[in-house]
Protein backbone atom coordinates (compact mmCIF):
# COMPACT_ATOMS: atom_id res chain seq x y z
CA UNK A 1 0.00 0.00 0.00
CA UNK A 2 1.23 3.57 -0.90
CA UNK A 3 2.28 6.15 1.75
CA UNK A 4 -0.48 8.29 0.58
CA UNK A 5 -2.82 5.48 1.09
CA UNK A 6 -1.00 5.13 4.90
CA UNK A 7 -1.38 8.36 5.84
CA UNK A 8 -5.09 8.59 4.57
CA UNK A 9 -5.80 5.80 6.95
CA UNK A 10 -4.57 7.14 9.87
CA UNK A 11 -6.53 10.75 9.44
CA UNK A 12 -9.60 8.29 9.05
CA UNK A 13 -8.66 6.43 12.23
CA UNK A 14 -8.57 9.81 14.44
CA UNK A 15 -11.70 11.09 13.71
CA UNK A 16 -13.67 8.54 16.25
CA UNK A 17 -16.67 8.47 17.29
CA UNK A 18 -19.49 6.59 19.32
CA UNK A 19 -19.82 3.42 17.23
CA UNK A 20 -16.34 3.74 16.90
CA UNK A 21 -15.56 3.53 20.52
CA UNK A 22 -18.57 0.69 20.90
CA UNK A 23 -16.50 -1.34 18.00
CA UNK A 24 -13.21 -0.87 19.79
CA UNK A 25 -14.61 -2.28 23.01
CA UNK A 26 -16.12 -5.21 21.23
CA UNK A 27 -13.16 -5.93 19.42
CA UNK A 28 -10.85 -6.31 22.67
CA UNK A 29 -12.62 -6.51 25.75
CA UNK A 30 -11.41 -9.75 26.12
CA UNK A 31 -7.60 -9.04 25.48
CA UNK A 32 -8.13 -6.25 28.22
CA UNK A 33 -10.25 -8.80 30.63
CA UNK A 34 -7.26 -11.04 29.89
CA UNK A 35 -4.85 -9.12 31.04
CA UNK A 36 -6.87 -7.71 34.14
CA UNK A 37 -7.54 -11.48 35.69
CA UNK A 38 -3.61 -11.99 35.09
CA UNK A 39 -3.16 -9.21 37.40
CA UNK A 40 -5.69 -10.12 40.00
CA UNK A 41 -3.96 -13.38 39.79
CA UNK A 42 -0.58 -12.18 40.48
CA UNK A 43 -1.27 -9.50 42.99
CA UNK A 44 -3.57 -12.25 44.61
CA UNK A 45 -0.80 -14.79 44.67
CA UNK A 46 1.66 -11.83 46.12
CA UNK A 47 -0.81 -10.72 48.68
CA UNK A 48 -0.81 -14.82 49.91
CA UNK A 49 2.58 -14.70 50.53
CA UNK A 50 2.79 -11.70 52.67
CA UNK A 51 2.69 -12.38 56.36
CA UNK A 52 -0.02 -11.03 58.16
CA UNK A 53 1.00 -8.34 60.46
CA UNK A 54 -0.79 -7.28 63.95
CA UNK A 55 -0.57 -3.72 65.89
CA UNK A 56 -1.36 -3.82 69.94
CA UNK A 57 -1.72 -0.21 71.12
CA UNK A 58 -1.10 0.97 75.19
CA UNK A 59 -2.53 4.06 75.98
CA UNK A 60 -0.50 6.63 78.66
CA UNK A 61 -1.83 10.20 80.11
CA UNK A 62 1.00 12.72 80.35
CA UNK A 63 0.22 15.51 82.77
CA UNK A 64 2.08 18.53 82.41
CA UNK A 65 5.17 19.27 84.71
CA UNK A 66 7.69 22.13 84.77
CA UNK A 67 10.89 20.58 86.25
CA UNK A 68 12.34 23.85 87.83
CA UNK A 69 13.67 24.16 91.54
CA UNK A 70 12.71 27.03 92.27
CA UNK A 71 9.40 28.30 90.69
CA UNK A 72 8.77 32.20 90.70
CA UNK A 73 4.89 32.70 90.25
CA UNK A 74 5.06 36.53 89.14
CA UNK A 75 5.45 34.99 85.75
CA UNK A 76 2.76 33.07 83.87
CA UNK A 77 4.08 30.22 81.96
CA UNK A 78 4.46 30.67 77.85
CA UNK A 79 1.32 29.08 76.10
CA UNK A 80 3.65 26.90 73.56
CA UNK A 81 5.80 25.27 76.58
CA UNK A 82 2.74 22.75 77.21
CA UNK A 83 2.75 21.40 73.62
CA UNK A 84 6.83 21.60 73.36
CA UNK A 85 6.59 19.33 76.55
CA UNK A 86 4.34 17.05 75.48
CA UNK A 87 6.46 16.88 72.29
CA UNK A 88 9.45 16.42 74.17
CA UNK A 89 7.65 13.14 75.91
CA UNK A 90 6.76 11.71 72.93
CA UNK A 91 10.13 11.85 71.50
CA UNK A 92 11.27 9.95 74.75
CA UNK A 93 8.83 7.29 74.97
CA UNK A 94 10.38 5.86 71.60
CA UNK A 95 14.23 7.28 72.34
CA UNK A 96 16.58 4.25 72.57
CA UNK A 97 17.55 4.25 76.33
CA UNK A 98 13.87 2.84 76.48
CA UNK A 99 14.04 0.55 73.78
CA UNK A 100 17.40 -0.73 74.79
CA UNK A 101 15.78 -1.74 78.63
CA UNK A 102 12.48 -3.20 76.64
CA UNK A 103 14.88 -5.40 74.60
CA UNK A 104 16.53 -6.36 77.62
CA UNK A 105 13.70 -6.88 79.99
CA UNK A 106 11.68 -9.11 77.75
CA UNK A 107 15.13 -10.65 76.41
CA UNK A 108 14.71 -10.26 72.60
CA UNK A 109 17.81 -10.66 71.89
CA UNK A 110 17.67 -14.42 71.92
CA UNK A 111 13.90 -14.10 69.23
CA UNK A 112 14.04 -13.74 65.48
CA UNK A 113 14.06 -10.91 64.37
CA UNK A 114 16.09 -9.25 66.99
CA UNK A 115 18.53 -12.00 67.39
CA UNK A 116 19.99 -11.73 63.55
CA UNK A 117 21.34 -8.14 63.88
CA UNK A 118 23.68 -6.65 65.91
CA UNK A 119 21.05 -3.27 66.97
CA UNK A 120 17.88 -4.71 68.37
CA UNK A 121 16.35 -1.58 69.79
CA UNK A 122 16.88 -0.56 66.27
CA UNK A 123 15.10 -3.14 65.12
CA UNK A 124 12.33 -2.73 67.59
CA UNK A 125 12.49 1.19 67.11
CA UNK A 126 10.99 0.47 63.46
CA UNK A 127 7.99 -1.54 64.94
CA UNK A 128 7.07 1.09 67.69
CA UNK A 129 5.19 4.21 66.73
CA UNK A 130 3.99 7.40 68.63
CA UNK A 131 0.46 8.85 68.36
CA UNK A 132 -0.72 11.90 70.41
CA UNK A 133 -4.60 12.18 70.43
CA UNK A 134 -5.45 15.43 69.49
CA UNK A 135 -6.49 17.83 71.40
CA UNK A 136 -5.96 15.52 75.33
CA UNK A 137 -2.48 14.78 76.68
CA UNK A 138 -3.35 10.86 75.78
CA UNK A 139 -0.54 9.15 73.77
CA UNK A 140 -0.74 5.86 71.99
CA UNK A 141 1.98 3.70 72.00
CA UNK A 142 1.37 1.23 68.97
CA UNK A 143 3.36 -1.93 68.30
CA UNK A 144 3.54 -3.70 64.63
CA UNK A 145 4.87 -7.15 64.94
CA UNK A 146 4.06 -10.74 62.80
CA UNK A 147 2.74 -12.40 66.25
CA UNK A 148 0.14 -11.01 68.03
CA UNK A 149 1.02 -11.80 71.67
CA UNK A 150 4.50 -10.22 71.09
CA UNK A 151 3.20 -7.10 69.54
CA UNK A 152 0.56 -6.82 73.20
CA UNK A 153 3.72 -6.99 75.17
CA UNK A 154 6.26 -5.12 73.85
CA UNK A 155 3.55 -2.32 73.84
CA UNK A 156 2.66 -2.64 77.77
CA UNK A 157 6.94 -3.11 77.94
CA UNK A 158 7.11 0.32 76.40
CA UNK A 159 4.49 1.95 78.44
CA UNK A 160 5.73 0.52 81.56
CA UNK A 161 9.58 0.83 80.73
CA UNK A 162 8.72 4.77 79.46
CA UNK A 163 6.73 5.42 82.85
CA UNK A 164 9.57 3.77 85.33
CA UNK A 165 12.35 6.11 83.55
CA UNK A 166 10.34 8.65 84.02
CA UNK A 167 9.58 8.59 87.31
CA UNK A 168 13.47 8.31 87.78
CA UNK A 169 14.33 11.30 85.48
CA UNK A 170 12.18 13.31 87.75
CA UNK A 171 13.18 11.63 90.77
CA UNK A 172 16.78 13.06 89.91
CA UNK A 173 15.59 16.26 89.09
CA UNK A 174 13.88 16.56 92.35
CA UNK A 175 17.18 14.89 94.57
CA UNK A 176 19.41 17.08 92.48
CA UNK A 177 17.53 20.28 92.86
CA UNK A 178 16.89 19.85 96.51
CA UNK A 179 20.57 19.64 97.13
CA UNK A 180 21.54 22.31 94.74
CA UNK A 181 18.27 24.05 96.82
CA UNK A 182 20.06 23.62 100.28
CA UNK A 183 23.44 24.99 98.89
CA UNK A 184 21.05 28.07 97.81
CA UNK A 185 19.05 28.05 101.11
CA UNK A 186 22.95 28.41 103.07
CA UNK A 187 24.48 30.95 101.24
CA UNK A 188 21.17 33.04 100.90
CA UNK A 189 20.87 32.46 105.23
CA UNK A 190 24.90 34.05 105.26
CA UNK A 191 24.05 36.84 102.64
CA UNK A 192 21.04 37.72 104.74
CA UNK A 193 22.74 37.82 108.10
CA UNK A 194 25.44 40.05 106.49
CA UNK A 195 23.36 42.35 105.35
CA UNK A 196 21.46 42.40 108.37
CA UNK A 197 24.43 43.20 110.36
CA UNK A 198 25.48 45.77 107.71
CA UNK A 199 22.25 47.93 108.21
CA UNK A 200 22.77 47.59 111.74
CA UNK A 201 26.46 48.66 111.89
CA UNK A 202 25.38 51.11 109.70
CA UNK A 203 22.59 52.39 112.59
CA UNK A 204 24.78 52.60 115.34
CA UNK A 205 27.38 54.60 113.33
CA UNK A 206 25.01 57.50 112.75
CA UNK A 207 23.05 57.00 116.06
CA UNK A 208 20.11 56.60 114.51
CA UNK A 209 17.01 54.28 115.66
CA UNK A 210 14.89 54.99 112.28
CA UNK A 211 15.98 57.16 109.27
CA UNK A 212 12.68 58.06 109.25
CA UNK A 213 11.56 59.51 112.96
CA UNK A 214 15.05 61.21 112.63
CA UNK A 215 13.75 62.98 109.04
CA UNK A 216 10.45 64.32 110.74
CA UNK A 217 12.87 65.15 113.61
CA UNK A 218 15.14 67.58 111.02
CA UNK A 219 12.60 68.33 108.76
CA UNK A 220 9.84 69.98 111.79
CA UNK A 221 13.02 71.60 113.12
CA UNK A 222 14.08 72.85 109.65
CA UNK A 223 10.43 74.53 109.37
CA UNK A 224 10.23 76.27 113.11
CA UNK A 225 13.87 77.78 112.25
CA UNK A 226 12.94 79.05 109.24
CA UNK A 227 9.91 80.57 110.72
CA UNK A 228 12.02 81.99 112.99
CA UNK A 229 14.48 83.28 110.53
CA UNK A 230 11.79 85.01 108.55
CA UNK A 231 10.49 86.83 111.67
CA UNK A 232 13.79 88.13 112.76
CA UNK A 233 14.37 89.31 109.17
CA UNK A 234 10.99 91.06 109.85
CA UNK A 235 11.81 92.40 113.09
CA UNK A 236 14.96 93.66 112.53
CA UNK A 237 13.58 95.84 109.11
CA UNK A 238 11.00 97.19 111.07
CA UNK A 239 13.84 98.38 113.83
CA UNK A 240 16.16 99.73 111.21
CA UNK A 241 13.11 101.72 109.53
CA UNK A 242 12.11 103.00 112.77
CA UNK A 243 16.07 103.46 113.31
CA UNK A 244 16.43 105.20 109.78
CA UNK A 245 13.86 107.50 110.71
CA UNK A 246 15.37 108.88 114.03
CA UNK A 247 18.28 109.99 112.69
CA UNK A 248 16.56 111.53 110.38
CA UNK A 249 13.93 113.74 112.05
CA UNK A 250 17.36 114.53 114.29
CA UNK A 251 19.48 115.46 111.22
CA UNK A 252 16.75 118.09 110.14
CA UNK A 253 16.62 119.70 113.79
CA UNK A 254 13.48 118.25 115.49
CA UNK A 255 13.76 117.59 118.65
CA UNK A 256 13.91 114.35 119.93
CA UNK A 257 10.65 114.28 122.09
CA UNK A 258 8.91 115.39 119.04
CA UNK A 259 9.48 112.08 117.38
CA UNK A 260 6.54 109.70 116.97
CA UNK A 261 8.07 106.97 118.57
CA UNK A 262 8.74 108.73 121.46
CA UNK A 263 5.67 110.85 122.24
CA UNK A 264 4.07 107.51 122.12
CA UNK A 265 5.91 106.61 125.18
CA UNK A 266 3.73 106.48 128.19
CA UNK A 267 6.31 108.02 130.79
CA UNK A 268 6.97 110.86 127.95
CA UNK A 269 3.45 111.23 128.13
CA UNK A 270 3.04 111.43 131.67
CA UNK A 271 6.18 114.16 132.00
CA UNK A 272 4.81 116.26 129.03
CA UNK A 273 1.47 116.12 131.39
CA UNK A 274 3.67 117.52 134.09
CA UNK A 275 5.23 120.28 132.21
CA UNK A 276 2.45 121.63 131.18
CA UNK A 277 0.70 121.44 134.67
CA UNK A 278 4.33 123.24 136.20
CA UNK A 279 3.98 125.80 132.99
CA UNK A 280 0.21 126.88 133.84
CA UNK A 281 0.96 126.91 137.27
CA UNK A 282 3.96 129.24 136.49
CA UNK A 283 1.41 131.63 135.06
CA UNK A 284 -0.66 131.60 137.24
CA UNK A 285 2.31 132.53 140.12
CA UNK A 286 3.44 135.21 137.44
CA UNK A 287 0.37 136.92 137.94
CA UNK A 288 0.88 137.43 141.51
CA UNK A 289 4.76 137.34 141.70
CA UNK A 290 7.43 138.84 140.16
CA UNK A 291 10.50 137.03 138.22
CA UNK A 292 12.76 136.70 140.91
CA UNK A 293 10.38 135.68 143.20
CA UNK A 294 11.34 132.33 144.80
CA UNK A 295 8.02 130.66 143.90
CA UNK A 296 8.50 131.87 140.42
CA UNK A 297 12.23 130.56 140.48
CA UNK A 298 11.11 127.43 142.17
CA UNK A 299 8.81 126.55 139.55
CA UNK A 300 11.03 127.40 137.04
CA UNK A 301 13.77 124.94 138.28
CA UNK A 302 11.17 122.03 138.63
CA UNK A 303 10.27 122.82 134.92
CA UNK A 304 13.82 122.35 134.06
CA UNK A 305 14.12 119.10 135.74
CA UNK A 306 11.21 118.02 133.78
CA UNK A 307 12.55 119.27 130.61
CA UNK A 308 15.78 117.11 131.63
CA UNK A 309 14.51 113.96 132.52
CA UNK A 310 11.90 113.93 129.28
CA UNK A 311 15.33 114.50 127.02
CA UNK A 312 16.78 111.99 129.41
CA UNK A 313 13.65 109.55 128.79
CA UNK A 314 13.65 110.17 125.21
CA UNK A 315 17.77 109.60 124.21
CA UNK A 316 16.50 106.17 126.47
CA UNK A 317 14.18 105.19 124.25
CA UNK A 318 15.99 106.21 121.34
CA UNK A 319 18.70 104.27 122.64
CA UNK A 320 16.39 101.42 123.04
CA UNK A 321 16.01 101.24 119.48
CA UNK A 322 19.39 100.96 118.63
CA UNK A 323 19.90 98.11 121.27
CA UNK A 324 16.89 96.64 119.37
CA UNK A 325 17.86 96.95 116.17
CA UNK A 326 21.36 95.23 116.82
CA UNK A 327 19.86 92.27 118.52
CA UNK A 328 17.47 91.69 115.90
CA UNK A 329 20.29 91.87 113.35
CA UNK A 330 22.40 89.78 115.18
CA UNK A 331 19.66 87.20 116.31
CA UNK A 332 18.75 86.91 112.37
CA UNK A 333 22.37 86.19 111.48
CA UNK A 334 22.52 83.90 113.99
CA UNK A 335 18.87 82.29 112.92
CA UNK A 336 20.39 82.66 109.14
CA UNK A 337 23.76 80.58 110.35
CA UNK A 338 21.06 77.93 112.29
CA UNK A 339 19.25 77.37 109.24
CA UNK A 340 22.29 76.97 106.81
CA UNK A 341 23.39 74.73 108.99
CA UNK A 342 20.14 72.38 109.82
CA UNK A 343 20.02 72.76 105.58
CA UNK A 344 23.21 70.94 105.98
CA UNK A 345 21.99 68.01 107.70
CA UNK A 346 18.69 67.84 105.84
CA UNK A 347 21.28 67.43 103.00
CA UNK A 348 23.79 65.09 104.77
CA UNK A 349 20.06 62.87 105.95
CA UNK A 350 19.51 62.91 102.12
CA UNK A 351 22.97 61.41 101.17
CA UNK A 352 22.30 58.87 103.84
CA UNK A 353 19.32 58.00 103.14
CA UNK A 354 19.96 56.47 99.78
CA UNK A 355 22.61 54.15 101.66
CA UNK A 356 20.23 53.82 104.25
CA UNK A 357 17.27 52.41 101.00
CA UNK A 358 20.08 50.41 99.53
CA UNK A 359 20.82 48.49 103.13
CA UNK A 360 17.25 47.89 103.55
CA UNK A 361 16.59 46.76 100.10
CA UNK A 362 19.19 44.73 100.41
CA UNK A 363 18.43 43.18 103.84
CA UNK A 364 14.44 42.92 102.78
CA UNK A 365 15.60 41.50 99.71
CA UNK A 366 17.81 38.74 101.19
CA UNK A 367 14.83 37.66 103.62
CA UNK A 368 12.28 37.81 100.85
CA UNK A 369 14.70 35.16 98.62
CA UNK A 370 15.22 33.40 101.37
CA UNK A 371 11.83 32.75 102.19
CA UNK A 372 11.13 31.75 99.17
CA UNK A 373 14.06 29.20 98.82
CA UNK A 374 13.07 27.93 102.21
CA UNK A 375 9.52 27.03 100.96
CA UNK A 376 10.73 25.67 98.00
CA UNK A 377 12.73 23.14 99.61
CA UNK A 378 10.19 21.84 101.32
CA UNK A 379 8.38 21.08 98.94
CA UNK A 380 10.80 19.34 97.12
CA UNK A 381 11.36 17.22 100.51
CA UNK A 382 7.84 16.30 100.32
CA UNK A 383 8.13 14.97 96.53
CA UNK A 384 11.04 12.86 97.37
CA UNK A 385 9.21 11.04 99.95
CA UNK A 386 5.72 11.42 98.05
CA UNK A 387 7.66 9.74 94.53
CA UNK A 388 4.85 11.40 92.48
CA UNK A 389 4.32 10.59 88.82
CA UNK A 390 2.64 12.70 86.43
CA UNK A 391 3.26 10.00 83.66
CA UNK A 392 0.73 7.15 83.79
CA UNK A 393 -0.94 3.81 81.75
CA UNK A 394 -4.45 4.34 81.01
CA UNK A 395 -5.09 1.28 78.97
CA UNK A 396 -3.11 -1.62 78.43
CA UNK A 397 -2.46 -3.09 75.36
CA UNK A 398 -4.66 -6.22 74.31
CA UNK A 399 -3.30 -9.13 72.35
CA UNK A 400 -5.11 -8.20 68.73
CA UNK A 401 -8.03 -10.31 67.47
CA UNK A 402 -7.32 -9.09 63.49
CA UNK A 403 -4.34 -8.52 61.42
CA UNK A 404 -3.89 -4.71 59.98
CA UNK A 405 -2.07 -5.37 56.92
CA UNK A 406 -1.75 -7.01 54.53
CA UNK A 407 -4.82 -5.55 52.79
CA UNK A 408 -5.46 -8.78 50.13
CA UNK A 409 -8.84 -7.26 48.94
CA UNK A 410 -7.04 -4.12 48.11
CA UNK A 411 -3.92 -5.66 46.89
CA UNK A 412 -6.53 -7.85 44.67
CA UNK A 413 -8.35 -4.71 43.46
CA UNK A 414 -5.30 -3.00 42.27
CA UNK A 415 -3.71 -5.93 40.37
CA UNK A 416 -6.87 -6.15 38.59
CA UNK A 417 -7.20 -2.64 37.70
CA UNK A 418 -3.32 -2.35 36.70
CA UNK A 419 -4.24 -5.35 34.60
CA UNK A 420 -6.72 -3.85 33.33
CA UNK A 421 -5.52 -0.46 32.15
CA UNK A 422 -2.50 -2.35 30.67
CA UNK A 423 -4.76 -4.46 28.49
CA UNK A 424 -6.47 -0.82 27.54
CA UNK A 425 -3.43 0.78 26.68
CA UNK A 426 -1.65 -2.31 24.19
CA UNK A 427 -5.44 -2.84 22.38
CA UNK A 428 -5.47 1.42 22.10
CA UNK A 429 -1.90 1.20 20.81
CA UNK A 430 -2.55 -1.97 18.29
CA UNK A 431 -6.10 0.03 17.06
CA UNK A 432 -4.04 2.95 16.43
CA UNK A 433 -0.85 1.46 14.92
CA UNK A 434 -2.91 -0.96 12.14
CA UNK A 435 -2.47 -0.16 8.70
CA UNK A 436 -5.50 -1.72 7.23
CA UNK A 437 -8.55 -0.51 6.01
CA UNK A 438 -11.60 -2.26 7.71
CA UNK A 439 -15.02 -0.44 7.05
CA UNK A 440 -16.81 0.72 3.81
CA UNK A 441 -16.57 4.32 5.38
CA UNK A 442 -12.84 4.32 5.70
CA UNK A 443 -12.57 2.90 2.29
CA UNK A 444 -14.92 5.61 0.58
CA UNK A 445 -12.82 8.02 2.35
CA UNK A 446 -9.41 7.01 1.41
CA UNK A 447 -10.60 6.64 -2.49
CA UNK A 448 -13.03 9.23 -2.66
CA UNK A 449 -15.08 7.37 -4.32
CA UNK A 450 -18.48 5.59 -3.63
CA UNK A 451 -18.10 2.32 -2.73
CA UNK A 452 -19.97 -0.08 -5.51
CA UNK A 453 -19.88 -3.64 -3.96
CA UNK A 454 -17.64 -6.47 -2.08
CA UNK A 455 -14.63 -8.21 -4.25
CA UNK A 456 -14.81 -11.99 -3.25
CA UNK A 457 -11.98 -13.45 -1.70
CA UNK A 458 -10.67 -16.81 -3.84
CA UNK A 459 -8.19 -18.23 -3.03
CA UNK A 460 -7.22 -20.66 -5.59
CA UNK A 461 -7.14 -18.03 -7.97
CA UNK A 462 -4.44 -16.16 -5.66
CA UNK A 463 -2.70 -19.47 -5.71
CA UNK A 464 -2.76 -19.49 -9.68
CA UNK A 465 -1.74 -15.97 -10.47
CA UNK A 466 0.72 -12.93 -9.20
CA UNK A 467 -0.30 -11.47 -6.29
CA UNK A 468 -2.03 -7.88 -7.63
CA UNK A 469 -3.15 -4.90 -6.04
CA UNK A 470 -6.95 -4.77 -5.76
CA UNK A 471 -7.38 -1.02 -6.74
CA UNK A 472 -5.24 2.26 -7.60
CA UNK A 473 -4.41 5.42 -6.37
CA UNK A 474 -2.94 8.18 -8.92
Amino acid sequence: MSTKVSEKIKEVQTEWQVRDYVRFLTQYWRSTALLGIIGLLFAGSYAKQLPNMYRARAQVLIEYYEAKPVRFDTMAPRPWSTREFLMTEQALISSRPVLKEVVQTLNLEGFPPFSRVSDPAGILKGMVSIHPVRGTKLVNISVTSRKRTLAATIANAVAQVYTKQNLERRRQRTVGGADWLREEVKNTQARMKSAQEAFQAFKEEHQMVSLEDRQNVVVQKLTQLASASTAAKTQRVEAESELKEIRGTMEAGTPIDRLPVVQENELIHKIKEQISGKESEMVEHGKVYGEKHPVIIGVKSEIEVLYDQLRAESEKIVEVLRLRYAEAQTQEMQLHEALMEQEQRALQLNRLEVEYDNLVREAQSSVTLYQTLSKRLRELEVSESLEANNVRIVQEARVPTGAVSPNRPRIAFGGLVVGLFFGAVLSFLREVLRRVVRTRKELETVLASPFLGHVPHDASTRRRHSPQSLFFVR
